[in-house]
């Protein structure tokens, strides 16, 4: 409290900021478990969590695994180690470190690495709720901060991607906190926001690297503010680079691994080569979709706003939000998460119309924030509601261990059950389906009892089919609809006798 006996203002903004964080965290936390103790319920956490787990057990080199750089990697790995202490000194029975990796990847237990790596997305992904609020309403005013809080909050992708352990989620964040301090450098800030924003940047090219994109950015904020825009735009391109070699070093000391890995990712997801996608289609369509028309409307409405501003801050936000989409728009593969790192700019511009419509009529301002949120809320419930059902794969291996006798020959494909070494069939995985190459008239299954599927679009692949001409199907788990990373459906087939 002050002086007057009313509220401390400092005091009310850290109550006002854990309330948004919390309320963020409850749909972030909700369902987590989700799947476990599979492994592999999602494919990219499964990597992940592999390669960090590797660094737990002594070996920080990712070797031939590029297609990440290593700080999220590092950072999963400090809270394995702290969380294993933890367990150690309270009591708990756990492998020493160098037997961690070997022990997680046979199956021996250990899943609540897993569970403890999704937290981590889940708590960064929360933080850029109460960050959003205290930008939004420090620029524009209450409503333009709580709108962008709670659009973030809601909003059903990032609700979605904060429950993987993967590095989108980190990546936006650290986009984000380089975005917004570089806006402070240009609206008048020190130099050392801009060397902020030259960390940020760093560490989120170390993340995930196409936030290293904003290097441009870095440069072109030095060029507009700086008296001696050369010297400066160097520091910050430099400070970020360096940054970037500190928290994923074998890029640099790998160089030669690093490239070629590099260039492989970017050919198969960026361009080059034949196929692939619409330009900007399916980006756009990710927008539209995770959203809504409302919203995005909003957004590019307040996008406008920022165009016009005196404030060069408020340009940079529309630009970055802009470049961003249009970059990711023209890559050969699109998927909606790609984009997640403009989110945040776009809830900020929703923020900024809804303020402009609250200068028209004051209640407008407070209406529209609740519609906004309230039009996301369908599509997280739907998504909270999927992943609380039991996995497809959870299911049918509860079935394998009441139905199938002791001692049968398994061959199993990928999105398929886990079957651990304590379960007592003889397991044969083909996690690439590298039997299939052929195709299903091929197969040869003469040495299995029973032969399982997996498929996330039972309705387009046409290898279930193919085999039910060949087996008989046992049983299928297909019920919900799949959706990726969540409940492919799974068919069991035994050959047929005779």
């Amino acid at each position: 409290m002050s002086k007057n006996n009313e509220p401390n203002p400092s005091w009310m903004n850290w109550a006002v900021g854990v309330t948004i964080f919390l309320a963020a965290l409850v749909p972030r936390l909700w369902a987590l478990n989700w799947a476990l103790p599979l492994r592999t319920g999602h494919v990219d956490e499964a990597v992940v969590v592999f390669y960090s787990l590797r660094v737990v057990s002594g070996d920080p080199n990712p070797r031939v695994f590029f297609d990440y750089p290593g700080f999220f990697l590092y950072l999963l790995a400090a809270v394995f180690k702290v969380s294993l202490a933890l367990l150690r000194l309270v009591g708990r029975t756990v492998p020493p470190n160098d037997q961690v990796f070997s022990t997680y990847t046979l199956g021996g237990g250990l899943s609540f690495l897993l569970l403890e790596s999704r937290a981590v997305s889940a708590v960064l992904s929360a933080v850029l709720a109460p960050l959003l609020y205290r930008v939004g309403k420090g620029r524009w005013g209450l409503w333009a901060g709580l709108t962008a809080a709670s659009l973030w909050a809601v909003n059903p992708l990032a609700v979605a991607q904060a429950h993987y352990a993967t590095v989108d989620t980190t990546a936006a964040l650290l986009t984000f906190l380089a975005v917004e301090r570089l806006v402070r450098y240009l609206d008048g800030g020190a130099r050392r926001d801009g060397m902020w924003a030259s960390v940020f940047t760093g560490l989120g090219a170390a993340t995930k690297y196409y936030p290293g994109v904003l290097a441009a950015f870095l440069a072109a904020a030095a060029f507009r503010r700086d008296p001696r825009p050369r010297r400066t735009a160097g520091l910050f391109v430099l400070t970020a680079v360096g940054v970037f070699s500190a928290a994923s070093p074998y890029t640099v000391l790998e160089a030669g691994a690093f490239a070629g890995r590099f260039m492989h990712i970017f050919r198969a997801v960026i361009g080059g080569g034949g196929g692939g996608t619409t330009m900007f289609v399916p980006t756009l369509a990710g927008l539209w979709q995770n959203m809504g028309v409302v919203a995005l409307l909003a957004s590019a409405f307040g996008a406008a706003l920022f165009m016009k501003s005196s404030s060069d801050g408020d340009r940079l936000l529309s630009w970055v939000a802009i470049f961003l989409i249009l970059f990711v728009g023209m890559w050969r593969v699109q998927l909606p998460h790609y984009a997640l790192a403009a989110y945040p700019l776009l809830f900020l511009a929703a923020g900024r119309a809804v303020v402009e419509a609250g200068r028209r009529r004051r209640f407008l301002a407070p209406a529209a924030a609740v519609l906004l949120t309230l039009a996301a809320v369908p599509g997280t419930v739907r998504y909270l509601r999927r992943i609380s059902v039991p996995d497809t794969r959870l299911r049918a291996l509860a079935w394998a261990r009441e139905v199938l006798p002791p001692g049968s020959r398994v061959l199993r494909f990928a999105r398929t059950p886990e079957f651990s070494p304590r379960d007592p069939f003889a397991v044969t995985v083909d996690w690439e389906n590298q039997r299939l190459a052929s195709g299903p008239g091929t197969l040869d299954a003469a040495g299995f009892d029973t032969v399982w599927y997996g498929t996330y679009d039972p309705s387009e692949d046409p290898i279930p089919q193919a085999l039910s001409a060949r087996f008989h199907l046992l049983k299928s788990f297909d019920d919900p609809k799949p959706s990726f990373p969540h409940h492919p459906a799974v068919y069991v087939f035994s050959r047929k006798e005779g």
